[in-house]
């Protein structure tokens, strides 16, 4: 979404498209928001000499593989493809290489997975930015488990290579994230002269290897993998490289630890800066005081699907990196309406039936029922004395019903300063001679956030219509809204301030409210926010900025994401404010956001390095001169406002290149200042 390819010449697009048509012959088994009653079983005939490509932007290659996401499978996961003298390559940005691999993410199996493929003399490659390699290997993130899971494949002169920026390389491996397993983890693959390499900066190699991270296993977990004569190597920086190993990250399991895997001359290196190499270990980390911490339901809360006479897992399922209700940067309780369960059903009959019915079943107090006219689903707001997050990891059993979840709690992410000096954006960016280029006309930007005052003297002309999504709230201009409005699209008026697009339509979507009168703090939930996308879809905006966030995936705001990016739409949101975080805050975090870090007037990154690097793009954070209520101004801190700059730059782009995809935007780390990799970006 953010790379710009150089055009490829005729014959090399000849060629591309040639590869592609040849793969459609490759088997690839693949499910998205779908149900199966049976089994998911890919065994089709050997593939021998087979290519297939991904090139250019967010793209995803499979070859002999299983991907499911948001699937919910009545039997087991089976793969035992089996490839030879074949090739599979992601090229670009973003782009996952996945080879004689099982992939389950947000779904829920009734049965276990197994991946039992052989290969011999293929090669997977991911080279870009962001990428991923996974060969002969399980990952199963965010899902429910029923069964056992277990890795038998086997192969010989192989190679699995990540090679760009914060890739990561999988061969032989067992990975389990933010899942809960009824079974055993296995991983008992075989093989002998393979390579896996992880080349750049971030990036983690694992070999024949076991990880479990953030999860509830009720069996064992053993390793038994056979690496003979294999490399498996992490060169860069921040790399990790794991060989013959089990890693055990701020997990419950009820069974043994067994790490029996055998290796002859085999060779594991991490070369680099803040490397780790592990060889033929076990490695139980269970968290340092001040990072993340997951407090784990008890042993006992766990049911095995048909045990008992419980149906259904009663375990508490981490979402997306938060697991258990706990914030894990900080060690707190994550935010979100208490008692509350958030889900949508089909907007019909069938919809509404089973609505009755698993209310009655979970004893659900149906409240508000909003229609989302852009999914035709209609989001249900329910009230339940059990535990949130049970309840809804309980419904995501259930047919009929879509991304159910706590109603989480999101924050604004800006600050008044009123006694700092002024970071100017108009003499950065000279914005007099930029202006007389491009202003954003023609282009709709969605402001979803506090309430922007409407008639403010810099905002009355652009904003061309808000709406509230708040209950029991009118509609109001407030700070952390009005001061984002104000940098994006304030008038070119004689008056006050000029924003970066001084000639968008703005839309103000108050999805947040202001939370006291002394700061910009706004607090913002799953459902107003869901709401307010919906509303940008249908008015069909073109860039939208969310300048909020919180450490939770977010389902159903992801799926409204997904829907607005398919229609062209781009969004931009800041990557946090925590100077101790480690990870992105959601929605910067999800693949279709550009996510936006800050810098101060020394340009030092904001809210750390780690996340500017990891950022999609950097803007000014701090000491920033906009609109605030009351036909007022003043300075506020906050990568809210570098995303705010970004959504600018990113409406002025969408007025010079109507229609394009991918987008430019400037990073943390370039040889070029700032403001000169802004006009670059818009061919200036």
């Amino acid at each position: 979404m953010l790379f710009r390819p150089k055009p490829a010449s005729s014959a090399t697009a000849a060629a591309v498209w040639a590869i592609l048509l040849g793969s459609l012959l490759l088997a690839r088994g693949g499910f998205a928001a779908s149900e199966v009653v049976g089994d998911v079983i890919n065994a089709p005939k050997a593939i021998e000499r087979g290519v297939n490509l991904a090139a250019g932007s967010d793209n995803t290659a499979a070859h002999s593989s299983i991907s499911l996401k948001n699937a919910k499978v009545g039997g087991i996961v089976v793969n035992t493809m089996h490839s030879g003298s074949s090739l599979n390559v992601a090229s670009g940005k973003s782009n996952t290489a996945t080879q004689s691999s099982i992939s389950v993410s947000q779904s829920t199996l009734k049965g276990g997975v197994h991946n039992s493929g052989a290969t011999k003399n293929v090669n997977n490659v991911a080279v870009g930015r962001d990428n991923q390699a996974s060969q002969s290997s399980v990952v199963v993130k965010n899902s429910l488990v029923g069964g056992s899971l277990s890795n038998s494949s086997s192969g010989s002169g192989s190679v699995n290579i990540a090679a760009g920026t914060r890739n990561q390389a999988n061969q032989s491996t067992v990975t389990v994230r933010n899942s809960v397993l009824a079974g055993t983890v296995a991983n008992t693959a075989a093989g002998n002269l393979k390579a896996n390499a992880a080349v750049g900066t971030d990036n983690r190699a694992e070999q024949g290897a076991i990880r479990v991270e953030n999860s509830t296993i009720r069996g064992k977990v053993v390793n038994t993998a056979q690496l003979d004569k294999s490399v498996n190597m992490s060169v860069g920086t921040a790399n990790s490289a794991t060989q013959g190993a089990v890693s055990l990250e701020r997990t419950t399991l009820q069974g043994l630890v067994v790490n029996a895997a055998t290796a002859a001359n085999a060779a594991n290196a991490a070369v680099g800066y803040r490397n780790e190499a592990n060889q033929a270990s076990i490695i139980v980390d269970g968290g340092q005081p001040g990072g993340w911490v997951y407090q784990p339901p008890s042993p006992t809360a766990v049911q095995a699907y048909g045990g008992g006479s419980a149906q259904e897992v009663q375990a508490r399922l981490p979402v997306g990196g938060r697991v258990d209700g706990k914030d894990l940067k900080r060690g707190k309780t994550v935010q979100h309406v208490p008692g509350q369960v958030v889900f949508l059903v089909d907007n019909d009959k069938a919809g509404l039936d089973g609505l009755d019915r698993v209310a009655k079943k979970y004893g659900l107090e149906v409240g508000k029922k909003t229609v989302l006219r852009s999914l035709n689903r209609i989001m249900v707001v329910s009230s339940v004395k059990r535990d949130a997050a049970e309840v809804a990891a309980s419904l995501k059993m259930e047919a009929g019903v879509h991304n159910p979840q706590p109603n989480y709690v999101f924050a604004t992410m800006g600050q008044e300063d009123p006694l700092s000096s002024m970071q100017n954006l108009v003499t950065m960016l000279d914005l007099p001679a930029l202006h007389d280029k491009v202003s954003g006309k023609k282009v709709t930007v969605a402001v979803i956030d506090t309430g922007v005052e409407v008639e403010h003297e810099d905002l009355r002309s652009r904003v061309v219509g808000h709406q509230n999504f708040i209950d029991d709230s009118p509609y109001q201009g407030e700070v952390h809204g009005t001061a984002v409005a104000g940098i994006i699209g304030a008038a070119n008026n004689d008056c006050g301030i000029v924003g970066i697009a001084p000639q968008v339509a703005l839309l103000a979507l108050r999805a947040c409210r202001q939370v006291d009168r002394d700061t910009a703090r706004g607090e913002c939930f799953s459902t107003s926010l869901v709401q307010s996308v919906d509303a940008a879809i249908l008015a069909k905006a073109d860039v939208v900025n969310l300048s909020l966030g919180a450490y939770v995936e977010d389902d159903l705001l992801g799926v409204m994401i997904d829907s607005g990016h398919e229609q062209g739409m781009v969004f931009a949101a800041p990557v946090g404010n925590d100077p101790n975080a480690e990870r992105l805050a959601f929605p910067a975090s999800h693949d279709k956001v550009i996510s936006v870090a800050g810098f101060d007037e020394q340009g030092r990154p904001l809210p750390n390095r780690r996340l500017a690097v990891m950022a999609d793009a950097v803007a000014p954070a701090t000491n920033i001169f906009t609109t605030i209520p009351g036909n007022g101004y003043n300075f506020i801190d906050g990568t809210s406002l570098a995303s705010a700059s970004i959504t600018g730059i990113l409406a002025l782009a969408r007025e010079r290149k109507p229609g394009q995809g991918e987008s430019c935007v400037p990073r943390l780390g370039s040889a070029i200042p700032w403001s000169r990799q802004v006009y670059s970006c818009l061919d200036l």
